[in-house]
């Protein structure tokens, strides 16, 4: 009996990857192609123009997507793309589209890196079966973590990165403030992802005008920092931005006890790797006061892998594909 054809994407809020294989062990890779979100009205029609290139009929997909989904209806939270699995296998000429969260997708990809697939920047002692949590930078942040059922890990979604942004200390408390002046509530997603490097940025910018690059605040693009780590403005943006990172990475350790492990994935860190080994992130990590200690044996794992959240969406097409 032929192995089922699926497809599988990684949707973000800016770039979207789509992946045609067959279900064969491993998957074999039959069409590979990467867009850009700003090119398109919709995701469908990304869809639409990928499976136009190939003969092969698809049985399933299973679509990783940045933003909250619920009843297989996605809400892609950074571009207003709203849609269904039904719509979306209507207008791609699939029999089922299976969506997940693509964070919920990197919890399953996770269980299949290896060693050479991360940056440890805490050793720690992984404990068997004991929770693992995933934070992941990027467009916007993302937070899932995976408990045990007794026999294999489950993963569960969550919004986490909208939680309220909290200040620990002056600087962070004027950034705060800058912030609110601009949003009204601030989530520690409007610091720890892309955009909100870009309003650190822009932050210091006001209190050190004389620094700021005419270039970098005109194009808004959190890429040109990164880019730019020489320019002091830039590095001192990147060290607020690594250590609320590393702050609620801890958060999030603390909240689970992640024995099991932190992840920490998106587009963001595996390009600030070096600055993440300087120790700003472990040490606002580990900033959490009498619970400190309790936090020196989580292990905390940078993924320089590009594939997790593919990998994923491979397993959990896997699984929607057992009654084929």
């Amino acid at each position: 009996m032929a192995k089922p054809v699926v497809l599988v994407a990684d949707i973000g809020g800016t770039n979207t990857r789509f992946e045609l294989l067959r279900l064969a062990d491993p998957p074999q890779v039959l069409l590979v192609q990467n867009y850009q979100n700003d090119d398109y009205p919709d995701l469908g029609t990304i869809g639409q123009e990928f499976l136009s290139q190939t003969p092969v009929q698809a049985d399933l997909a299973c679509l990783a997507v940045a933003g909250p989904v619920e009843d297989n209806c996605m809400n892609l939270t950074n571009r207003g793309w709203r849609v269904t699995g039904a719509e979306l296998a209507a207008q791609m000429g699939i029999p089922q589209v299976h969506l997940i969260n693509d964070l919920e997708a990197v919890g399953y990809g996770v269980r299949y890196l290896h060693p050479k697939d991360w940056v440890v920047l805490q050793a720690g002692t992984v404990v068997p079966q004991a929770p693992i949590g995933i934070v992941a930078a990027g467009t916007g942040l993302g937070e899932c973590f995976l408990t045990w059922d007794g026999q294999k890990y489950r993963v569960w979604p969550s919004e986490g990165g909208h939680t309220d942004f909290a200040p620990r200390n002056d600087r962070e408390l004027a950034l705060w403030r800058h912030l609110q002046g601009q949003f009204g509530r601030v989530s520690a997603e409007r610091v720890v992802s892309g955009p909100g490097l870009w309003n650190i940025y822009s932050y210091l910018a006001q209190v050190f005008p004389e620094q700021a690059r005419a270039a970098i605040l005109e194009a808004k693009n959190p890429a040109l920092i990164t880019q730019n780590l020489s320019d002091p403005l830039c590095s001192q943006a990147v060290d607020i931005f690594v250590a609320n990172y590393g702050s609620e990475a801890g958060n999030f350790a603390l909240k689970l006890l992640a024995r099991g492990g932190i992840y920490l994935t998106g587009g963001i860190a595996p390009r600030l790797v070096e600055r993440f080994q300087q120790g700003g992130f472990m040490r606002a990590f580990l900033d959490k006061g009498r619970m400190g200690p309790l936090l020196v044996n989580i292990p905390v794992f940078l993924v320089t892998a590009e594939r997790v959240g593919l990998l994923g969406a491979i397993e959990a097409a896997r699984q929607y594909s057992h009654p084929l």
